[in-house]
């Protein structure tokens, strides 16, 4: 997404550098460096969020209802638009666009 605004624009391309990548502000820093502490966003990974259905279906199989993926949708909803906005702070607040 960033390079191809920065295409668009005509600014030169940038080498892929962790001081670049970083967000500006230090807030936002402090913030992504937490997010590595709590990797709520590898549940979107294939393997991880298949044993979170097997886990959940085992629940409802046991419990005879669909709580347990109803919960777990509502968990990977509430996950995912915060996984959006924090990839879109990080991206717009990063030197990248500069």
């Amino acid at each position: 997404m960033v390079h191809v605004s920065r295409a668009y624009n005509d600014l030169p391309r940038l080498t892929e550098k962790a001081e670049v990548a970083a967000p500006r502000s230090s807030g936002l820093r402090s913030v992504r460096s937490l997010a590595r502490f709590v990797p709520f966003h590898r549940a979107y990974h294939s393997v991880e969020l298949t044993l979170l259905a097997l886990v959940a279906s085992v629940i409802d199989l046991a419990a005879g209802d669909l709580v347990a993926t109803r919960v777990l949708v509502a968990g990977l909803l509430v996950f995912g638009v915060v996984t959006v906005i924090g990839h879109l702070a990080s991206i717009l607040s990063s030197s990248r666009l500069r």
